[in-house]
């Protein structure tokens, strides 16, 4: 997710330019706005302003840097953003992320595996926190509602979290000698939030939108409940 700058950086050209000239290599815009904004919160961006990090994987770190964190455990550049941000939040509550911080556990199976070590859950007691997202979110859940039960707590909340991904459909044409896969990996790097942004990379790469708008979106809602107690006041 992209953060504001919390102040302007006026010589935030020469900063940028000193820092291609050190890794001798050129940042994408959403990398220079990473460093702005790792400047305007007055972290050392120099540390992880290497271009092999993805302008996601800057944010997180240069956010631990300004939490007081040692982002050492987590800036291996294998980990993404995601799993960054999950070790490093670990590391805040305080949970054991050794249990969960390698390179073969995904970002999401991270989360459910950070909230079942903030329940005191032996997570190397249950396999499924090992097998992937579904499974970890499964037992957590499940070991976490039996945990509630056991409370004695006669009034509860159920939490309900629902995550959208949606699919959009654009109709293009192309040229015949025009390299579609290799200008698609391209773009998916940059990881453009907005449509019209998207369609203007799209002609920079001799790919060209039929229609205006792309053809309404398609996807699914992943639903999941979670038993939460109420706190009397």
């Amino acid at each position: 997710m992209i953060r504001k700058s919390k102040r302007e950086v006026p010589d935030l050209e020469e900063r940028i330019r000193q820092l291609e000239t050190k890794y001798k290599m050129k940042y994408s815009f959403k990398q220079i706005q990473a460093i702005d904004y790792g400047l305007s919160i007055d972290v050392p961006v120099e540390l992880y302003a290497d271009p092999k990090y993805s302008h996601e994987q800057m944010y997180e770190l240069f956010d631990a840097l300004n939490q007081g964190i040692d982002p050492t455990f987590f800036q291996d550049p294998r980990f993404d953003a995601k799993q960054m941000h999950e070790i490093m939040q670990g590391m805040i509550d305080g949970v054991d992320v050794s249990k969960y911080a390698r390179h073969d556990i995904d970002g999401r199976s991270m989360t459910w595996i950070r909230l079942a070590l903030q329940k005191e859950i032996d997570v190397d007691q249950y396999p499924e926190f090992w097998q992937g997202a579904t499974g970890a979110q499964r037992k957590y859940l499940e070991l976490n509602n039996k945990i509630l039960q056991k409370s004695g707590d006669k009034r509860c909340f159920i939490k309900v979290n629902r995550y959208r991904r949606e699919e959009y459909y654009m109709e293009v044409s192309i040229d015949e000698d025009t390299d579609v896969l290799s200008a698609m990996h391209a773009l998916n790097a940059e990881k453009i939030e907005k449509v019209q942004h998207l369609k203007i990379e799209l002609l920079k790469n001799q790919i060209f939108p039929l229609t205006n708008h792309p053809l309404k979106p398609t996807g699914n809602v992943e639903t999941y409940l979670e038993l939460s107690p109420i706190k009397d006041s």
